[in-house]
C-alpha cells in the first residue's frame, strides 16, 4: 500500500513537477535502506538499539554508527564476523581480516533477515 507521500511524489512526477530521475532516486533510497536491530548478546534483560542506515554504508562507517548508538567511545578493537569471513581495520594483526572500508552492508546482508556479528572490545568480547 502506497503512503500519501509516495502518492504525492508520483503525482508530482507525472505532472512534471518532480523530474522522473528524482523520483527514481527517492525510490532507490527507500529500497536500499536497512533497518538493523543491534542486540548485545548474552544479556538479560536484553540491551538493543534499532537503527536505519543506507545499504551502501561501509562496514567502517557502520562501526562508527554502532559506537554512537551504543554510547561507546571507540576505544577498543572491533571486528565483523560474516560466516567464515572477518572484516576489520587494516591495523589489526589478525589472520584473514579483510578491510572493512572496502565492503558495504548490502554485500554482507543482501536479504532481509541476514545476520552477522559485530564484536567490540576483543578482550571482553562484546558481541552483537
Amino acid at each position: 500500500m502506497k503512503s500519501k507521500r509516495d502518492y504525492h511524489i508520483g503525482k508530482f512526477a507525472n505532472m512534471g513537477w518532480i523530474p522522473n530521475e528524482a523520483k527514481k532516486a527517492l525510490d532507490q533510497a527507500k529500497a536500499s535502506a536497512y533497518q538493523l536491530k543491534i542486540t548485545l548478546m548474552g544479556l538479560k534483560p536484553p540491551i538493543w538499539r534499532r537503527v536505519l542506515v543506507p545499504g551502501d554504508i561501509s562496514l567502517s562507517n557502520l562501526h562508527y554508527t554502532i559506537q554512537f548508538v551504543m554510547g561507546w567511545q571507540d576505544s577498543h578493537l572491533h571486528i565483523f564476523h560474516v560466516g567464515k569471513e572477518h572484516f576489520g581495520t587494516k591495523s589489526q594483526d589478525l589472520d584473514k581480516v579483510q578491510d572493512e572500508r572496502k565492503v558495504i552492508l548490502q554485500d554482507i546482508a543482501p536479504e532481509a533477515g541476514a545476520e552477522f556479528i559485530y564484536e567490540y572490545d576483543m578482550g571482553d568480547s562484546w558481541t552483537h
